[in-house]
């Protein structure tokens, strides 16, 4: 390589010049050889050569030379045919096939000069690709890595002879490949773009969220060549996200509290009072009993309509009787506040032990009865709770209007994006659609003993 790079360098007159000199000296060995001994594949030497690193110009010129050292060649070994035709015949044909090493030297010269140049294009990209905070990898039509940059090994805990070995999919984290699977795998029929949040396996076997991309490479006759990807880091983000619902969580819990032990005891003080006054105006017999009357009956309802929000906000149920006697009294509760039919089953004997999958699942569907009410105009809805040895699904189903369809996520509303993230730190599977018969099906399902949400220490917590 850099002894054609030095040859690039010279003047075009020493590359004829040298290579001149290269057929005298195929001409000159051939003029001493006997006439049965052919040296024509010697004269494509010089040929290439100038048309490797000089002109097309000065390639015939030396194709010409070459002819010509060819025929004195011949005669000085003593061609037995000395007929004119037959001599034309041969130089024809000589300086044809000459002509044809020439093309066939230029065109893989154009074609190797055309590489180098791609490969010139691309190699800031794949620098680029090397030093990008985010994973990258490249499939092929089926999937099969084929590249993979250093920060997929890190985020992934693959080494690079290892990736390539796989589909990409096989570094996802068990809980969410079968759903990703499903995903990528309509995104192929549909030949789009894929974006997907999921986990994969860390270094440590940690799980590490991901925010996802991945498109089809296409031909120019519109068939897919293979896939390009890339993923970047969100577990410090989702770690943040955790905090934050906490905080709101315990934020609920405070003013739950405080409307059931602070406000609803104010107001039912306030009810005494106007109850004392009622008796004091009839006693006196004084008309104004009877609005002292009504204002005791609005104080009473106003505690009652206080106790169920702050039931709705914090439910004390959930933990102190579990998920299924919170879900009673949401359904319950739900009913009386907004006078709608409101049921809740189950299938026992059903038991959720995780008290964070508890607390998410109740949350999906207090999201999903305010959804159902307030923009479908339900009027009758039903909470269903299965569960089998591994699977746990929650389901709501309503009679109102009924979700758009297709749902599109950047044009969801922030209670839909709330219940996929709570689906998402159990571990679940969230679905919304259409009912058969009109409504809203939203439907949550997860593996036992699979919900891992991020608990972050403190030193985390600082680092970020």
């Amino acid at each position: 390589m850099n002894l054609a790079k030095q040859i690039r360098k010279q003047p075009q007159w020493l590359i004829i010049a040298e290579a001149l000199f290269l057929v005298l000296i195929v001409g000159s060995v051939d003029i001493f050889t006997p006439y049965d001994m052919s040296l024509f594949v010697l004269y494509s030497g010089p040929i290439l050569f100038v048309v490797w690193f000089s002109t097309r110009r000065a390639a015939v010129f030396i194709c010409m030379i070459c002819t010509a050292a060819w025929i004195i060649s011949e005669i000085s070994a003593g061609h037995p045919d000395k007929r004119m035709a037959i001599v034309i015949w041969n130089t024809t044909l000589q300086l044809g096939s000459f002509f044809f090493t020439m093309v066939c030297g230029s065109a893989l010269k154009f074609q190797l000069d055309q590489t180098e140049a791609q490969v010139a294009e691309l190699k800031p990209f794949h620098i680029l690709a090397e030093i990008s905070p985010v994973g990258i990898f490249r499939t092929g039509p089926e999937g099969d890595s084929v590249y993979v940059n250093h920060r997929w090994c890190n985020l992934t805990g693959l080494s690079q002879r290892q990736a390539l070995r796989r589909k990409w999919i096989d570094a996802l984290h068990p809980d969410d490949s079968e759903r990703v699977a499903a995903e990528w795998g309509a995104a192929q029929r549909e030949n789009r773009t894929l974006q997907f949040q999921a986990r994969f396996h860390g270094p440590k076997g940690e799980p590490v969220w991901a925010l996802g991309h991945v498109a089809p490479e296409l031909e120019g006759n519109g068939e897919i060549r293979g896939y390009v990807g890339a993923i970047a880091d969100m577990t410090q983000l989702r770690q943040l996200e955790q905090q934050v619902l906490e905080i709101s969580e315990r934020e609920q819990r405070r003013i739950g509290q405080d409307l059931h032990d602070d406000l609803c005891q104010f107001l039912a003080a306030i009810q005494y009072a106007s109850s004392s006054l009622r008796a004091d105006l009839q006693r006196k017999a004084l008309p104004e009993a009877e609005e002292a009357r009504d204002l005791a009956n609005y104080l009473k309802e106003a505690i009652v309509r206080t106790r169920n929000l702050a039931r709705r906000i914090f439910p004390v149920q959930l933990e102190q009787a579990g998920l299924i006697s919170a879900l009673h009294e949401l359904s319950a509760a739900t009913s009386r506040l907004f006078g709608i039919a409101c049921s809740f089953e189950y299938d026992p004997p059903l038991s959720i032990n995780d008290d964070t999958a508890a607390t998410h699942l109740y949350r999906i569907a207090q999201e999903a009865l305010n959804n159902a009410i307030r923009h479908g105009n339900a009027r009758n809805v039903a909470i269903y709770l299965a569960s089998n040895e591994e699977i746990v699904t929650l389901t709501v189903t309503d009679d109102g209007s009924g979700i758009p369809q297709p749902l599109r996520h950047d044009h969801d509303g922030m209670g839909l994006r709330i219940m996929e993230y709570r689906s998402h730190m159990i571990g679940g599977t969230l679905k919304i659609a259409r009912g058969k018969e009109g409504g809203t099906v939203v439907s949550c399902s997860f593996r036992r003993g699979r919900s891992t949400p991020f608990t972050p220490t403190s030193q985390e917590l600082a680092s970020l």
